[in-house]
């Protein structure tokens, strides 16, 4: 009968270790959950809120038309084409890089609409362009050929993105202006 207690204790430790090491891992499993959990509550990211009035220049600026002609018989590019010749590094028929016309266009374009002073709401603006040829990573990636921003980010922060097609992928053209409250 000696035998048999052995086993019954050996039993009963093997036992109590899986309890303890079950404990364990719900400890464990729960310590994850509640990190995860509190570090993406404690993020301080600003959201970007969608825009109807950036979505509404984006689209109107894309329209403008520049002084920009690539060819002798003048064909003035609008913006959305200048920002495309400016991806292929080209230059108008003038002489004038594109990009920096694009710079000058788009910089006069977000000072007359979103002036930055001390008297309007409006303390930053920025521009960009990506290009993305695999256009299933949707409106993030790319690379970036073009920006300009002015001013520092305090307050709400709004944007809008538009795409611009140029096969065999895409353009897409971000604006982002942040207003204060007051």
């Amino acid at each position: 009968m000696p035998v048999r207690r052995n086993n019954n204790k050996n039993m009963k430790n093997k036992r109590g270790q899986d309890e303890i090491v079950g404990f364990i891992i719900i400890v464990l499993l729960v310590s994850v959950v509640a990190l995860v959990f509190f570090g993406i509550t404690l993020r301080k990211t600003a959201p970007i809120e969608s825009s109807v009035r950036l979505e509404n220049f984006a689209g109107a600026a894309l329209g403008v038309t520049t002084d920009c002609s690539i060819k002798k018989v003048p064909s003035y590019l609008d913006l959305e084409d200048l920002i495309k010749e400016c991806r292929k590094g080209t230059s108008c028929y003038d002489g004038k890089k594109t990009c920096e016309l694009l710079n000058k266009t788009v910089g006069e374009l977000l000072d007359s609409t979103f002036p930055i002073n001390g008297q309007a709401p409006t303390n930053y603006y920025s521009f960009k362009a990506y290009y993305q040829q695999n256009t299933s990573q949707g409106s993030s990636g790319g690379v970036e050929f073009y920006t300009t921003e002015k001013g520092k980010c305090e307050g709400t922060k709004s944007g809008n993105t538009q795409s611009i097609s140029s096969l065999p992928g895409v353009i897409r053209v971000e604006t982002q202006i942040c207003s204060s409250s007051a």
